[in-house]
């Protein structure tokens, strides 16, 4: 979801994400994945040609699994990096830059 965030806002992701996974469930799939075929499922989100390659090449690299760190994965910055380690992980010790991860952890710290 990450690599469809870059300069495109969630609510555009969002629309778009129930056809990308109906199409392309998991890395397997998503790998193996016809270029032409995603563009077309994401262009809502704009830059689709790059992304669409983005998305095919992580979805092979993580599949390899030759990789330690979830930085080390194709496009993935300090966001996405933030992302996996809140939701992945199970993390909440962070402090993110990003303002909608902080307020997903204070929400989580005003429940405890």
């Amino acid at each position: 979801m990450c690599v469809l965030l870059n300069r495109t806002d969630g609510r555009t992701v969002k629309k778009v994400l129930p056809s990308l996974f109906g199409c392309w469930p998991s890395a397997e799939e998503m790998s193996s994945a016809c270029v032409l075929d995603v563009v077309e499922c994401i262009r809502e989100c704009g830059l689709q040609n790059r992304k669409a390659m983005s998305l095919i090449e992580l979805s092979g690299i993580y599949l390899k699994g030759d990789w330690v760190g979830v930085e080390e994965l194709l496009g993935v910055g300090e966001y996405a990096g933030d992302s996996w380690r809140i939701f992945v992980e199970g993390r909440t010790d962070l402090v993110p830059r990003d303002g909608v991860l902080r307020t997903y952890l204070d929400g989580l710290e005003e429940v405890k």
